[in-house]
C-alpha cells in the first residue's frame, strides 16, 4: 500500500470506518477487485467510497469492487463517512500477469537432466502482492513426452498439479533433446472457477 491519510476525526465521531490494512495496493485490469473495510461499529449506511475514473460497487456492507479501465501508478480510493473524507488510499492499476504454470526444477522452459528426478510439481509463481483470491491452481492438463528423436514416448491427461509414478518413470529416463509439452491447461481459482488457457508449455530436457 503506496501510502494512506488519516484525518483526525475521531473528537467529532469517535471510532471511523478504515480499509481493511491486508489490503493489497495492487489492482487489476478489466476484472473486479475487492474493496475490504473495517466498519469499527459504524453504520454502513453512513460508508461512501469514491475513486477516480470509475465507479465502486457494494457487495455487502464491508466489500465493494472496482472494475479499472486503465493503467495508473496513482489512483485514489477515498473513504467517507457521513459525507466526511476519513481515510484516503493511494493503488497502482495493472494488467494481470500472464497466468503459466512451471515445474519446481524449471528454470525458463529448461530442465536438467539430472534434476528430472526432482521435477516437482506443476506450480503459478505470482507476485508478493497478489491477491489470494485470483491465485490459480492447476485442475488438469494434457502432456506429451518425447524423445530427443521426436517419438512419443507417452500421451494423456492428469489431474492436478503433479505427475502419477508412471509418468515419472518415464521422466526420470529422458536425454537431452527430449521435450515435455503442456497443452489443454485447465486452472481453478476461487473468483472464476475454471479457466482454460489458450496457450501451450514446452520443457526441454538438457545436460
Amino acid at each position: 500500500m503506496v501510502s494512506i491519510v488519516l484525518l483526525t476525526l475521531f473528537s467529532a465521531f469517535g471510532t471511523l470506518p478504515s480499509f481493511s490494512k491486508n489490503m493489497s495496493g495492487a489492482m487489476y485490469l478489466n476484472m473486479e477487485n475487492k474493496i475490504s473495510l473495517h466498519l469499527n461499529g459504524c453504520s454502513a449506511e453512513d460508508i461512501n467510497i469514491k475513486i477516480t475514473p470509475g465507479n465502486v460497487f457494494k457487495r455487502d456492507d464491508s466489500t465493494y469492487v472496482y472494475i479499472p479501465q486503465i493503467e495508473t501508478e496513482e489512483l485514489k480510493l477515498k473513504l467517507y463517512y457521513k459525507k466526511v473524507l476519513c481515510e484516503m488510499v493511494t493503488v497502482s492499476v495493472s494488467k494481470l500477469p500472464e497466468i503459466m504454470p512451471v515445474f519446481e526444477a524449471e528454470k525458463e522452459g529448461v530442465i536438467k537432466k539430472g534434476d528430472l528426478n526432482k521435477i516437482g510439481k506443476l506450480i503459478f509463481n505470482y507476485p508478493a502482492n497478489f491477491p489470494e483470491d485470483i491465485k490459480s491452481e492447476l485442475y488438469s492438463c494434457s502432456v506429451m513426452i518425447s524423445a530427443s528423436n521426436g517419438s512419443v514416448l507417452y500421451s494423456g491427461n492428469i489431474r492436478g498439479n503433479s505427475f502419477d509414478e508412471n509418468v515419472l518413470t518415464i521422466i526420470g529416463k529422458l536425454n537431452k533433446g527430449s521435450k515435455i509439452i503442456i497443452s489443454n491447461i485447465i486452472i481453478h481459482n476461487l473468483r472464476t472457477g475454471h479457466q482454460r488457457l489458450n496457450t501451450t508449455k514446452e520443457i526441454v530436457i538438457e545436460d
